[in-house]
């Protein structure tokens, strides 16, 4: 597959997801792409910046074909900066890390200049229809994955399903609102059969490696701590059987609600770190569906709620004392880069194949102009404004990024 383009889907749906990851040029939601296109008819996919051209005149296809060729030839020059450290100007040090899918995507986030994996999306364990996974083939993935690292952080995200991941399970399957029902944490916990043998496994695979548990979804105090009484269980039940397990293995959670936002204070008092999933977040804060391209222009990053939200949630990490990062796909797009290192953040987990993008970024700045860029983003009223602001802010610094 060299590029995608379909007709359904939203800037962070599910599909455009997995293809950033993949390093696979798309565009999603262009509603009737599908009926336009032949077979053996010529087409551009411009991923950067979300076009699609449909038989294009010759004119075109050079100025796509030079625009190719100017790409490679960045992407190139980032590549030979990779194992450089990803330090601002005035020397503060900035953690980056790489949301994986497989084991293998490990070695893509070394291959980058990656500081480890800040997000492991263990759903492609669920892939048989007929079973979930045994304890033991989750075992084997992050134990490999672990290994791969070489030392190196590896946050092993419980099981994320509902709204556009469905597992085969009726009580998925045949719910009218996904995103708002029995999907991942609240599955898991109604589900020890599949919830328990996964935490074994990932106790098991911290013995060979600094691995990390994360839950998703979490909105109360309640269901982290409910979350944690399971952990004991998996730990209880790996003593009884005598397998070697590390037993202190850190504890987060994933900042993805309004609730879990407002309530960062509680929620640090259970746990040790902090993943923003920005891509649920601002789904329900702005009350728009991630995947429907029909509201996609009101998925907002930079509305002024969101950024308060985000800089709420930065400053409780650092005043209880825990690590915060941002996992979601905002971190992977450099115009946000400068403001979340300006409201304080120090960790960013993103796709491994933009990790070079957004360390050159980070090269290129100082910490008190990324701190001026942020006071100004939250100041501003209109997100398009403030998008705005941010692309001329980054262009300042690095004219030639695309």
């Amino acid at each position: 597959v060299v590029g995608i383009a379909i007709d359904v889907g939203g800037r962070t749906s599910h599909t455009a997801i997995v293809a950033r990851s993949l390093g696979i040029p798309a565009v999603v939601g262009l509603k009737e792409v599908s009926s336009l296109v032949r077979a053996g008819e010529p087409i551009v996919v411009d991923g950067n910046r979300g076009r699609v051209v449909v038989k294009p005149d010759a004119d075109t296809e050079k100025a796509y074909a030079r625009t190719k060729r100017e790409y490679d030839s960045y992407r190139r020059s980032l590549e030979r900066s990779t194992h450089l450290p990803a330090e601002t100007l005035d020397g503060h040090r900035i953690r980056l890390f790489g949301n994986i899918e497989r084991p293998a995507d490990a070695r893509a986030v070394a291959k980058n200049g990656g500081d480890g994996v800040g997000l492991f999306r263990t759903e492609f364990l669920f892939t048989d229809p007929r079973r979930p996974p045994t304890e033991d083939e989750h075992y084997s993935a992050y134990r490999e994955t672990a290994e791969n690292l070489d030392g190196q952080p590896l946050v092993i995200r419980t099981l994320d399903v509902g709204g556009d991941k469905i597992l085969a399970d009726p009580a998925l399957e045949m719910e009218r609102n996904p995103f708002m029902g029995l999907r991942s944490l609240r599955y898991c916990l109604v589900r020890p059969e599949i919830f328990v043998p996964q935490l074994k496994a990932i106790l098991r695979a911290a013995d060979h490696g600094d691995v990390r548990i994360m839950f998703p979804m979490v909105s109360t105090v309640e269901e982290i701590r409910r979350a944690k009484d399971m952990l004991e269980e998996a730990r209880s039940e790996l003593r009884r059987e005598r397998r070697s397990f590390r037993a202190d293995v850190p504890v987060g959670v994933m900042v993805e609600t309004p609730s879990a936002a407002l309530s960062a204070d509680l929620l640090a008092r259970e746990v040790q770190f902090f993943s923003v999933g920005t891509n649920d977040l601002i789904q329900y804060a702005l009350a728009v569906d991630r995947g429907n391209e029909r509201v996609a222009n009101l998925y907002q990053p930079a509305h002024p709620a969101i950024l308060r939200l985000l800089s709420d949630i930065i400053r409780t990490g650092v005043e209880h004392d825990i690590d915060v990062a941002v996992c979601g796909e905002i971190c992977g797009e450099p115009i946000y880069t400068m403001m979340l290192l300006g409201m304080g953040l120090r960790e960013l987990s993103l796709a491994p194949s933009m990790i070079p993008e957004i360390k050159k970024v980070i090269r290129s700045i100082t910490m008190e102009r990324a701190a001026e860029v942020a006071r100004t983003a939250i100041s501003m009223v209109e997100a398009a404004q403030t998008e705005k602001f941010l692309h001329a802010s980054l262009r300042q610094v690095l004219p030639m990024i695309f």
